[in-house]
């Protein structure tokens, strides 16, 4: 019997998932092979986020069960631009803060467990942008680190294989569907192996993003950009809040340097890049390098080589 192929865009609010899922429907290979669920739990009419208390999530429960049913979920090729990893996600987090019982959390845990296995792959959507006030989402940043750090758990915790999804939209898009080619010409546990957390090796590169797992256990990853002329350009670094005085930072960029290091680099020249890159050793170096910004970055950005990267971080 052929296995239909569930993908899930998991992430907190304002991590783009609507975005994205409404990108991929101009894509044609998208289009002939999947259906795209848009459901929404602000569609349920409950309170969501953090003020949910049990009436609500068992609300928004029932009205998952009964999308599945009347779109027959399960049966076809899907996308879910949302998941039970994101509804079970912010159900622990309100158990946690004595908004939800126990028994409702048990309830939709038993739920989630019955689709876990399910999924093909899920897509980890990590905040990048401001997060857009509509008037019903949280505005509150720390809730929404807090409820990325959730998913990060679940995922571990229950070995579903993902993939992060970073960059601008156009990025965003290529990664998916890169990323579902491949899954239609190798195993699952071939996958399982190569993409995923469950991976024994320690660090994975795909298209543009360097994870770092130790333990089975994602700490953090960078993103990049290979531009035509192969310059590297750095993005987003992210550090679960745990690892953060690990030094992961520092590791994720040595690894991207290592890999690429008879390349030149790009780094975005921000009060905030500055601040990370002091404490690797290489703030002053960019500063004193800044002149070779080009004028199509318009000076944000400082170029290098990174074999001089590298000998700047050892001297540290």
């Amino acid at each position: 019997m052929k296995q239909n192929k569930i993908y899930a865009l998991v992430g907190t609010h304002s991590s783009g998932k609507s975005t994205l899922i409404n990108a991929l429907k101009n894509e044609k290979y998208i289009q002939e092979n999947y259906f795209l669920s848009e459901s929404s739990t602000r569609s349920a009419g409950t309170r969501i986020n953090k003020e949910a208390e049990d009436i609500d999530q068992l609300t928004i429960l029932a009205k998952i069960k009964q999308y599945e049913i009347d779109n027959d979920l399960y049966s076809k090729n899907c996308i879910l631009d949302r998941s039970f990893i994101d509804f079970y996600a912010y159900s622990v987090y309100l158990y946690y803060n004595n908004k939800i019982s126990e028994e409702t959390l048990n309830i939709i845990r038993c739920e989630f467990e019955k689709r876990v296995d399910l999924y093909t792959k899920v897509f980890v959507l990590v905040p990048q942008f401001d997060i857009d006030d509509d008037g019903v989402r949280s505005l509150d940043v720390q809730f929404q680190q807090d409820i990325q750090n959730i998913i990060f758990s679940i995922l571990d915790s229950f070995g579903v294989p993902y993939m992060l999804v970073v960059g601008k939209i156009k990025t965003r898009v290529r990664c998916v569907i890169n990323n579902i080619l491949v899954f239609k010409k190798q195993s699952r546990n071939r996958i399982l192996k190569n993409f995923s957390n469950e991976t024994l090796d320690e660090q994975y590169i795909c298209k543009d993003n360097i994870v770092l797992i130790e333990d089975r256990i994602m700490k953090g990853f960078i993103s990049f950009e290979k531009k035509d002329n192969g310059i590297i350009k750095i993005g987003y670094i992210f550090t679960k809040p745990e690892y953060r005085k690990d030094g992961v930072g520092r590791e994720l960029v040595l690894r991207l340097i290592d890999t690429y290091i008879d390349h030149n680099f790009y780094i975005y020249i921000t009060e905030t890049a500055l601040v990370f890159y002091s404490k690797i050793g290489i703030s002053k170096f960019i500063l004193s390098e800044s002149k070779y910004s080009t004028e199509s970055y318009k000076n944000y950005l400082a170029r290098f080589s990174g074999r001089d990267l590298r000998r700047e971080i050892d001297t540290v």
